[in-house]
């Protein structure tokens, strides 16, 4: 008995048998025993059904495994543009950021040269302005991109 509802089938026994090949896309022979023609008589047809539905079935799996390493190849071109756009991307970044420390360094330099001529720091050595001053150039040669570019040209 069944626990699921199946569907009941009333089938006749007529003594012929019946073999049904699938291929793709729904391609399907039906090779059936006769009165006058008994399968034993037809193994070449059905030996050449399978032969087909075989090849058929290889040449899915080989159009399936060519696509799908043209969309892997695909995947990593894209990886590979991702990749070197955002090596581009650090690279201007980094350039942009040690221009405008660069900027703000030479601004430092121009303003403590302004400061010292407005107030004639050269004879104040020891006062703290002086020292002030000092330690602003201190910071702008810290800041300064050009400062290791220097160090990089200059022999050792």
């Amino acid at each position: 008995r069944c626990f699921f509802r199946c569907p009941k089938y009333d089938l006749r026994n007529t003594g012929n048998l019946l073999i049904t090949l699938e291929g793709a896309f729904g391609a399907r022979k039906v090779i059936t025993e006769s009165a006058n023609r008994k399968l034993e008589s037809r193994i070449d047809q059905i030996l050449e059904g399978l032969e087909v539905v075989a090849k058929c079935a290889a040449e899915r799996r080989l159009e399936h495994k060519r696509s799908h390493e043209a969309y892997e190849a695909s995947l990593r071109k894209q990886e590979e543009v991702a990749r070197r756009q955002a090596t581009e991307k650090k690279r201007t970044d980094s350039l942009l950021n040690e221009v405008v420390a660069w900027k703000q360094a030479k601004d430092i330099r121009v303003f403590v040269a302004e400061v010292g001529a407005c107030v004639g720091t050269t004879n104040n050595v020891g006062s703290p302005l002086a020292a002030g001053l000092d330690w602003a150039l201190a910071e702008a040669d810290k800041i300064d991109p050009l400062g290791k570019y220097r160090e990089m040209a200059s022999p050792k």
